[in-house]
């Protein structure tokens, strides 16, 4: 899914000075989505599904795949069977707590807490926002106004559908391609924060991408970008287990010189950029329904076990490197 638990996060700031954007314009695209009446308004170009366009290491039908009803219906809410309610309540809210990603945690203590300010109400935007659960734990945590803009039908559907369980509007999902003038001419400068997770690596071209995502944010805003880091230790897992996965990433911008330089920019002001997350098998994929999915789950049981050693021993410090996190 696109939404693993990242190793390489970037925060920066957007300068308060205008960018050029009239008063007008930036008006008119606060107005249109308040209502969530022109969130549609943009569709995606019709393309190719079967070959990579532009600089793009992925195709449509590589995401409308991933997002194929079957692989996505654990995300839906069912109710606890009688096991599973007789563990939760023997373990306790707060080992449980433990045994979730140790990088979320540190995601949010370390980028969060420290560096954002995140009013009650603020538009929200995530870039390649399926299936929505990233936006979803933003809304929960920090009562914010979540946004997606998806590229494929697939994936939008699912991103409405747990919007829509989640009391959320599902017409603040926007089907559009990202790359598309239309969408900077309709939305440039509306939104708080602007974020990524697992997005910029599937093209060659990165740093015209980041500047895209720039140009969403209001000036004050907050941009955060992150990538999995294939590099290391990470890679030769992801060699083991789904190796046709490495060439449709960037691998040169996991380096964490290489993924600072993209943000060298006179209107952002970088305020975070480090691996994090210490040590998460989450970066790492597999086929679905072969042999090496099932090791996978095996290592998605032991990656709880180090959540819950890394939560009581090392906090909220982590202990991180570009060879493992």
């Amino acid at each position: 899914m696109r939404d693993v638990d990242l190793s390489v996060a970037h925060l920066s700031r957007a300068s308060d000075a205008s960018r050029g954007r009239s008063a007008a314009q930036s008006l008119t695209a606060s107005r249109a989505l308040s209502d969530g009446s022109s969130m549609d308004a943009v569709p995606p170009q019709s393309r190719r599904a079967d070959v990579r366009t532009d600089d793009r290491y992925t195709s449509e039908q590589y995401w409308n795949r991933l997002y194929e009803e079957d692989r996505v219906e654990d995300l839906f809410v069912a109710p606890d069977s009688r096991t599973k309610r007789a563990v939760k309540q023997l373990l306790g809210n707060r080992v449980i707590d433990y045994l979730q990603s140790y990088s979320e945690h540190l995601f949010r203590h370390i980028v969060f807490e420290q560096h954002v300010s995140v009013p009650a109400g603020a538009k929200v935007l995530e870039i390649g926002s399926a299936p929505g659960t990233n936006l979803i734990k933003f809304h929960d945590a920090f009562d914010c106004e979540p946004y997606g803009i998806e590229y494929t039908q697939q994936g939008v559907d699912v991103n409405r559908r747990l919007f829509q369980q989640h009391n959320l509007d599902p017409n603040n999902v926007l089907h559009a391609d990202f790359f598309d003038d239309r969408l900077l001419n309709e939305l440039g400068e509306s939104f708080d924060i602007v974020l990524s997770r697992g997005f910029i690596e599937h093209f060659s071209d990165v740093r015209s991408v980041v500047d895209r995502h720039v140009k969403l944010v209001k000036p004050g805003g907050y941009v955060i970008i992150e990538v999995p880091n294939l590099r290391g230790i990470n890679y030769a897992l992801t060699w083991l287990l789904q190796r046709d996965l490495i060439p449709l990433h960037n691998l040169d911008i996991m380096k964490k010189k290489n993924f600072t330089k993209l943000f060298d920019m006179v209107n952002v002001r970088n305020l975070y950029c480090d691996h994090y997350g210490t040590f998460n098998l989450g970066v790492i994929g597999a086929a679905p329904g072969s042999v090496r999915q099932l090791a996978l789950l095996v290592l998605a049981r032991v990656q709880q076990l180090l959540n819950l050693m890394f939560r009581l021993v090392l906090r909220n410090r982590g202990i991180d490197s570009g060879l493992w996190s």
